[in-house]
């Protein structure tokens, strides 16, 4: 990762964004075992408590799911898999397997 930024706080936005960053990284990553969305792919459809942030996050992807007649679908793990950015194992996927 690279962060640029100028100005005279240029040094402390850059520091700011990448802490937030990786705070983003740590509740979202779907490779981390210990971040919040891990633990619901985990859980494979049973529950899982996790933060009133990733809550609202969530909330927020259905809610543009259905105004978007579903375009916009969160549910991208099994295409990232698909693809192997999840394992690093890359390939192009063919239609069927998108499908």
């Amino acid at each position: 990762m690279s962060v640029t930024a100028y100005g005279t706080e240029s040094e402390s936005a850059a520091d700011a964004a990448v802490t937030e960053i990786y705070r983003l990284e740590d509740l979202l990553s779907a490779t981390d075992p210990d971040s919040q969305i891990s633990q619901i792919n985990s859980a494979a459809g049973y529950g899982t408590e996790v933060s009133g942030e990733v809550s609202a996050l969530l909330q927020n992807a259905v809610s543009i799911s259905e105004k978007t007649g579903g375009a916009f679908d969160i549910s991208i793990a099994p295409v990232l898999t698909l693809w192997g950015f999840t394992t690093g194992k890359y390939s192009v996927p063919g239609r069927d397997a998108l499908a």
